[in-house]
């Protein structure tokens, strides 16, 4: 899971992986062993918060980055707006030092919009991507109801044949 998901995205998540577990590990007359659903839920869960805790460290990093980059761009304007004062012969100087430091601050501060556009972009396409896989677990559980019906009947069928 990468990207910036909330809490209940996450558990959803883990709950499917588990399901899939049970689901994948088991055979027609026993379900997949305890310890071994374990070890694979710990696994999940695990990695769960490892995504969680990476996302808030690349949040950190770019928040931080963002914030270093404002105030050595304010410092700079700064010291530059004080030589002017000084001298005005720096006056050309200190307006292509202030160009410099105006474009660094917009592409600085269009990279963090440009980013938080594209994980909105990555949530919505990760919540459609959990509705289709929702929506087949659900067409899933539904055929395997209309399977388990089928073979019932087929059963019935098949002990009436063999009863005549």
């Amino acid at each position: 899971m990468d990207g910036y998901t909330n809490a209940e995205e996450r558990a959803l998540e883990v709950v499917r992986q588990l399901d899939r577990f049970i689901r994948e590990g088991r055979t027609p007359g026993k379900g997949m062993n305890y310890n071994q659903w374990q070890e694979l839920a710990l696994m999940e869960i695990t990695n769960a918060v490892r995504d969680a805790e990476k996302t808030v460290r690349v949040r950190e990093h770019h928040n931080l980055r963002l914030v270093f980059t404002v105030v050595s761009c304010l410092t700079t304007i700064g010291f530059w707006g004080g030589g002017l004062m000084v001298n005005a012969a720096w006056g050309p100087f200190a307006f292509a030092i202030w160009t410099v430091i105006g474009l660094i601050l917009l592409i600085t501060v269009a990279d963090r919009l440009g980013r938080r556009q594209i994980s909105k972009y990555k949530h919505r396409q990760r919540l459609g991507r959990l509705e289709r896989i929702s929506t087949l677990e659900d067409e899933l559980k539904e055929l395997e109801a209309q399977i388990k019906d089928r073979r019932s009947l087929a059963e019935q069928l098949g002990a009436d044949l063999r009863g005549h």
